[in-house]
């Protein structure tokens, strides 16, 4: 007869009653914002998210994303914020963390951002 409609519901973890959860930023267990990521890690990573990027034009590190200027291929400027999750450099620093984690405990505290 039709379609029926189905609302999607997300599937969500269970954290403390009255617990906000941090981001790793927000928590100060990552600080992305003192890197300093080379022009090829950049240009490496806008490329895998689809962009088209010949050269860098200007950088700005912020606390949340990095602002970029670039060039792209058709020689046009172009520019935009860039959350740190798509560099190799923030996989590696998670990494990190969850190694770092002595126990099960330690990881849950570090998935709330504690």
């Amino acid at each position: 007869m039709g379609c029926i409609m189905r609302k999607r519901v997300r599937q969500s973890y269970y954290k403390a009653p009255n617990k906000k959860v941090q981001s790793l930023i927000a928590a100060n267990k990552i600080t992305p914002h003192v890197w300093r990521l080379s022009e090829g890690n950049l240009i490496e990573a806008l490329y895998a998210q689809g962009y088209n990027v010949k050269k860098i034009k200007k950088i700005s590190y912020l606390k949340h994303q990095v602002s970029i200027s670039y060039w792209d291929t058709k020689g046009g400027v172009c520019s935009g914020f860039f959350s740190y999750r798509i560099f190799a450099r923030w996989q590696q620093a998670v990494e990190r963390l969850v190694y770092n984690c002595g126990s099960i405990r330690q990881l849950q505290q570090l998935r709330n951002g504690a």
